[in-house]
C-alpha cells in the first residue's frame, strides 16, 4: 500500500509550490488535490509537477458537469505532458445542491450521465478518436485531443453504489473513496470493483482511500474521527506513527498494543494507496 497526501492548491501558485516541496522534504512522493472552487487543480498541478519533476500527482477529484470531456481530456493530456507521465485524473459527479443550486445542470440520472461521460473521455484520454452520441453527453474527434504523444493517464472514478463502482471496474483504471469505513471497503467496494473488472478483461483496479488524520502527542492513538488538532502540520504529520486506521486498512492486527509496523512497509490487502488529509 502506497501513503499518499493531500495538498491543499488554495491561494497564490508559489504557496503551492512551497507546499509541495515542503511535502517533499518529508519523504512524500504522491500528492492528490480536490477540485472545489479555488484554482484551477490541474494547471497548479502541471506548474507544481514541473517544479519537483520525481512527483507522482492526482485529482481528488474534478467534477464533470462544469467540463466537456473534450476539454477536460486535452487538459488532463496536456499536463500529463508537461509533468512526465505521473499524472492521475480522479474525476466525480460532485453534489445535487452544487450541480443544480450553484451551476445550473440536471442531476438527474447522474450514474447514467457518467457513464455517457466516460464513453467519450476514456479513449480520447488514450488519444483515440471518438464519435460518442448520448442523451447527454455527445462528443466527436477527428484525431487525438492534446498532445499525441503521451502516455494516458490513470482515470479512476469517484464511487461507491454498486452500479457506479461496476462502471468503475468496466470502464476506468480505479476508483477513489472519501472517508470510507474499513468494513465498506472491505466487504463492498473491493470485492465490486474487482469483479467487475474481472468480467470486463481489466486488470486489476486501483482503490485509492482518502481519510483525514488526527495528530496527536499521547503514545496511545485516540479512536478515528476525534481531531484534536484539526490542522496539524505536515512535519508533525510525517514524524507520527500509523494510525488504528492506519494499521486495520493495511492489513496490521488492530490487537497490538503499540503500533510497532511502519505503515509505509505494511502489505496492502484493502487498498492500493491512502491520502492522509491533514
Amino acid at each position: 500500500m502506497d501513503i499518499a497526501i493531500g495538498m491543499d492548491v488554495d491561494g497564490p501558485v508559489e504557496k503551492a509550490i512551497e507546499r509541495a516541496t515542503q511535502l517533499r522534504s518529508l519523504g512524500f512522493t504522491r500528492m492528490w488535490s480536490s477540485q472545489i472552487f479555488g484554482p484551477d487543480t490541474l494547471t497548479v498541478l502541471a506548474i507544481v509537477g514541473r517544479e519537483l519533476r520525481d512527483l507522482d500527482l492526482g485529482t481528488a477529484v474534478v467534477p464533470i458537469h462544469t467540463r466537456h470531456p473534450t476539454m477536460l481530456a486535452a487538459q488532463a493530456r496536456t499536463v500529463q505532458d508537461a509533468i512526465g507521465g505521473r499524472l492521475s485524473l480522479g474525476i466525480g459527479l460532485s453534489h445535487k445542491a452544487v450541480v443544480e443550486g450553484m451551476w445550473g445542470f440536471s442531476f438527474d440520472r447522474p450514474a447514467h450521465y457518467m457513464r455517457e461521460y466516460l464513453d467519450a473521455l476514456a479513449p480520447m484520454l488514450r488519444g483515440e478518436t471518438v464519435a460518442s452520441k448520448g442523451e447527454r453527453v455527445s462528443a466527436t474527434t477527428m484525431g487525438t485531443i492534446g498532445p499525441r504523444d503521451v502516455r494516458a493517464p490513470s482515470l479512476l472514478v469517484a464511487a461507491l453504489a454498486p452500479k457506479m463502482l461496476e462502471m468503475a471496474g468496466t470502464v476506468t483504471d480505479g476508483t477513489l473513496t472519501w472517508m470510507t469505513g474499513v468494513k465498506t471497503i472491505g466487504d463492498h467496494v473491493v470485492p465490486t470493483i474487482n469483479a467487475a473488472a474481472a468480467a470486463a478483461g481489466r486488470p486489476k483496479p486501483r482503490v485509492v482511500c482518502s481519510l483525514p488524520i488526527s495528530v496527536t502527542g499521547r503514545r496511545r492513538p485516540r479512536r478515528c474521527g476525534t481531531l484534536r488538532n484539526p490542522r496539524p502540520s505536515a512535519r508533525t504529520v510525517a514524524r507520527t506513527r500509523p494510525s488504528r486506521c492506519h494499521r486495520v486498512l493495511s492489513g496490521v492486527s488492530r490487537r497490538r498494543s503499540r503500533p510497532r509496523c511502519n505503515v509505509r512497509r505494511a502489505p496492502g490487502v484493502l487498498v492500493d494507496e491512502l491520502i492522509q488529509i491533514e
